[in-house]
């Protein structure tokens, strides 16, 4: 992690947004103790903020204190993947549903400038593309409560992805299911818009799974 500059954010906002960056990277795997020590010498901070900002992070369920040890950095605080693509898929269903119906011109470019950028990307790549589509599809759904919804579900995704496995060879399909969709928003078809969205974040979390599945049987146990 790198040391903080001075900006008009409070110190403790700065710190909170690096140490859940360093938690969504892996930098700070589950399991990990982190100390307000520690976080002071490396963000060249007090020990106020860096204890504002963890005590923000327990509330959000990314660590745990313990006593005499610190704070330890847990999962992912939404219970499950197949809960969190499940609220993705209503949600986001229901944003592409409104956006097919409130789209403008400009921002139907801008979604397809988006998907021309799609070829070559790696599964890491495609997940930040998704990310960048859903917002400009939250743009043309015109719901800032909606947005407000999801925030904290993307972020539960990404830290998800982080700490997870992604199953390669989606990249292609991911693509053609992305533009499935802008097709359906841009002809104003917003049922069949939803129900796009919500069959690719059900192939996401298959995939999702799955790579996790792999990953699992792959692992050596430690007595053998």
């Amino acid at each position: 992690m790198k040391s903080i500059v001075q900006r008009p954010i409070p110190i403790r906002d700065q710190a909170y947004e690096t140490l859940k960056q360093a938690i969504f990277s892996g930098e700070l795997a589950p399991g990990t103790i982190v100390t307000e020590r520690e976080i002071c010498e490396q963000l060249g901070i007090s020990r106020t903020p860096a204890r504002e900002a963890l005590m923000r992070l327990e509330l959000e369920g990314y660590v745990q204190f313990s006593p005499r040890q610190g704070a330890i950095v847990q999962n992912a605080p939404i219970s499950s993947p197949e809960e969190l693509f499940t609220l993705l898929g209503v949600l986001e269903g229901l944003a592409a549903r409104w956006a097919a119906s409130r789209r403008t011109p400009e921002q139907l470019k801008k979604l397809d400038s988006i998907l021309n950028e799609w070829t070559g990307k790696t599964e890491q790549e495609v997940a930040k593309f998704h990310q960048e589509m859903i917002n400009v599809i939250l743009d043309m759904a015109q719901s800032d409560r909606l947005k407000h919804m999801l925030e904290p579900l993307h972020e539960y995704r990404n830290y998800m992805m982080a700490i997870g496995h992604l199953k390669t060879g989606r990249v292609i399909e991911s693509a053609q299911e992305h533009k499935a969709i802008y097709n359906a928003i841009a002809e104003g078809n917003g049922a069949k818009a939803e129900n796009l969205v919500r069959s690719h974040l059900q192939k996401s979390l298959n995939a999702f799974l799955e790579g996790m599945q792999q990953s699992s049987s792959s692992t050596t146990p430690l007595n053998g």
